[in-house]
C-alpha cells in the first residue's frame, strides 16, 4: 500500500510540474511557430530574388554563342547582320 501511495505522490508531483511548465511550453511553441511563418515568408521572397540575380549576373564564366543566320536577323528592333556572333547566358 505504501508503494502505491508513493507512486501516486510521484505522479501527482510530475503532473503539477507539467502544469507549471505549460505556460513556458506554450510561449516557446508560439515563438517557434512565428519564426517558422517568418522563415516561410523569407523563403518565398528569396526564390524570385535569386532568379533575378542569376538573370542579371550569369552564374557561369562562359556564354552560349549563337551565329546569326544568312540574311541577318532583327532582334528586339535591332538588325544583326549575318555571321554576327551573339552571346547570352541561359537566364536572360
Amino acid at each position: 500500500m505504501r508503494s502505491e501511495v508513493s507512486a501516486m505522490k510521484i505522479q501527482a508531483e510530475d503532473f503539477a510540474e507539467t502544469l507549471r511548465a505549460l505556460p513556458y511550453l506554450n510561449a516557446f511553441i508560439r515563438v517557434r511557430l512565428n519564426l517558422c511563418e517568418k522563415l516561410d515568408l523569407l523563403l518565398i521572397q528569396l526564390v524570385p530574388l535569386l532568379q533575378e540575380t542569376l538573370r542579371v549576373h550569369g552564374p557561369a564564366s562562359f556564354y552560349s554563342e549563337r551565329v546569326v543566320p544568312e540574311g541577318g536577323a532583327t532582334l528586339d528592333g535591332y538588325f544583326l547582320p549575318e555571321g554576327t556572333v551573339s552571346c547570352s547566358h541561359h537566364f536572360t
